[in-house]
């Protein structure tokens, strides 16, 4: 019998029964029973679910930014529109300002026959 330490670490196990066994590197999925009403098992190997976490991960990840961009566009296209009619809204009161001088300019200008 070999010393554990001399194989990697993790596929060895102490086992009281049945002495140095191998370690399952997967798990099993049952799905369904056969026709003799036995479970049909399917090993799922451990790094399938390693790859699922890592893909779980990235997708979070890209779910997470696509909404911090849409948020920030939101903001933006928010802050425009605040623009936009404040800019209206002044043009609105020069409008009107520039009509009341034009009007105050002519005013003056009816009664200079008069004054003379």
């Amino acid at each position: 019998m070999t010393p554990l330490s001399s194989k990697k670490k993790g596929q060895l196990e102490e086992n009281p029964v049945f002495g140095v066994v191998m370690r399952k590197r997967y798990y099993i999925m049952f799905v369904a029973r056969d026709a003799d009403g036995e479970l049909v098992k399917m090993p799922i190997p451990l790094h399938y679910l390693y790859m699922f976490i890592a893909g779980a991960l990235i997708g979070m990840l890209t779910i997470t930014g696509m909404a911090g961009s849409y948020t920030r566009m939101l903001v933006k296209v928010a802050r425009f529109n605040q623009l936009k009619v404040e800019k209206d809204a002044l043009s609105a009161n020069y409008n009107k300002l520039e009509q009341v001088a034009n009007d105050s300019d002519r005013s003056p200008a009816k009664f200079l026959p008069y004054m003379a």
